[in-house]
């Protein structure tokens, strides 16, 4: 079985790492963080190969639907799920309508309804 690449962008420190600790249990599933857009993007220009993109929309210096934005620029065309204590703000409703995020989480999430959402899209690669 061929493992599903994760990067969960998030500023928040405490978030990604209960982020990596939810999927630890899923052994199909290999979790990488990024506490910034940038950081994320500079992940993606090395080369890493990724599935899924768990995505918060409130960072500093780029927002979630901004990075989302840069990577289709850029050509990456990972599933994008935005985990955001905002989902009901129009930029992101926009990046969903539009196709360029395929899932919305509401923070605080539970582990199983991530785990399900993220099983979900998976699924589909």
């Amino acid at each position: 079985m061929q493992k599903i690449n994760i990067l969960a962008v998030d500023d928040e420190t405490l978030n990604n790492e209960l982020l990596q600790r939810t999927f630890r249990a899923y052994p199909q599933y290999d979790v990488h963080v990024a506490t910034s857009a940038a950081d994320a993007l500079v992940y993606l220009a090395a080369g890493h190969q990724v599935h899924v993109l768990l995505v918060d929309q409130s960072m500093p210096q780029m927002s979630g639907t901004e990075f989302v934005r840069e990577i289709h620029k850029r050509g990456y065309k990972p599933q994008v799920i935005m985990v955001t204590a905002f989902p009901e703000l129009k930029e992101v409703i926009d990046m969903w309508q539009e196709g360029l995020v395929r899932g919305i989480v509401p923070k605080p999430w539970r582990a199983l309804d991530l785990v399900r959402t993220v099983d979900r899209f998976a699924s589909k690669l």
